[in-house]
């Protein structure tokens, strides 16, 4: 592993649980996982990220039990992707680029009251 490899590693037990793993090398490769357990409830998420000259691809997977609760607010001020998650972008040249991918986003069916 030479200087520019960074590999981290989270543990935390408090009220909830989780652990995280997370790769990063300077060739532009990154790689996350991320699980534990927050009331009573498990939940999961991986990433990887490759960053090249000539593309980018970037996927990511979040998982949860259905009983599983985010952060309940009146308006979410960002989309929360669930489940698989994929972006390729393709650059032929300099001056151009191609994107293609799929996201799927976290819908609640939980009513919050203001």
């Amino acid at each position: 592993m030479d200087a520019a490899t960074r590999v981290s590693f989270h543990f935390l037990l408090v009220q909830r649980s989780s652990i995280a793993f997370a790769y990063d090398d300077d060739h532009g490769t990154t790689f996350a996982m991320a699980g534990g357990m927050g009331v009573g409830q498990l939940y999961m998420a991986s990433s990887l990220s490759l960053s090249r000259p000539k593309f980018d691809l970037k996927t990511a997977y979040i998982e949860s039990s259905t009983q599983f609760r985010r952060t309940n607010v009146a308006v979410p001020l960002t989309s929360e992707p669930d489940r698989d998650n994929t972006l390729f972008t393709l650059r032929p040249t300099k001056w151009s680029s191609f994107s293609v991918g799929t996201s799927k986003l976290f819908k609640s069916c939980l009513s919050v009251r203001a």
